[in-house]
């Protein structure tokens, strides 16, 4: 029975992911835009981790950050299973970040004009985690390797998305409804 216990342990944790990081913002399921401020300290752990929801139903999903004192920073978007998506530097205004995927929200987030998708296709449904660092931030490929750079000041990070929920449920009928209602009428309290 031990052999059977350990190898059920070593097959659990070869195919585990890695653990979530410890998030600072859960954006949770995004429609419009959703936004949050802080200070990012400069330095190795400098990383400001968030969460954000997909259900699969949007054409677009856009991750940018705007700041107050023109520091310069740098996004990572990674999978529940700790994996790289994509990264960047300075493809928002100026010196900011900025990730645009799907169809792209149409905002003008870029020097070059409105947010397009360059990044690719909407991630499928799960949560994803975004990594914030300054300048010369170091983006691993699995793990949740991040390691901060050395640029550091206040930021927001807005995310566009227009999530439609989940599953569509169609609605009962109107003739439905109507039978329903009937048999409404018909009940008597019982005493």
């Amino acid at each position: 029975m031990k052999g059977i216990l350990a190898t059920c342990a070593v097959t659990a944790l070869a195919g585990s992911a890695y653990a979530a990081p410890a998030t600072l913002y859960d954006f949770g399921l995004v429609s419009g835009s959703s936004s949050y401020s802080d200070v990012l300290p400069a330095g190795a752990a400098a990383v400001h981790w968030f969460s954000v929801d997909v259900n699969g139903s949007e054409s677009y999903l856009d991750i940018t950050t705007s700041l107050f004192n023109g520091f310069d920073t740098e996004l990572g978007l990674y999978d529940s299973a700790g994996n790289l998506l994509g990264n960047d530097d300075d493809n928002g205004n100026g010196l900011l970040s900025t990730l645009s995927y799907g169809t792209g929200s149409g905002m003008n987030i870029f020097d070059s004009g409105p947010a397009t998708g360059q990044d690719g296709a909407v991630p499928g449904a799960g949560t994803y985690y975004i990594a914030l660092g300054g300048f010369n931030t170091s983006f691993g490929a699995t793990g949740f390797n991040v390691i901060g750079g050395s640029s550091a000041g206040d930021y927001t990070v807005t995310i566009y998305a227009d999530s439609r929920g989940g599953p569509i449920i169609p609605l009962p009928s109107a003739a439905g409804m109507g039978l329903a209602g009937l048999g409404l009428v018909g009940l008597k309290r019982r005493r």
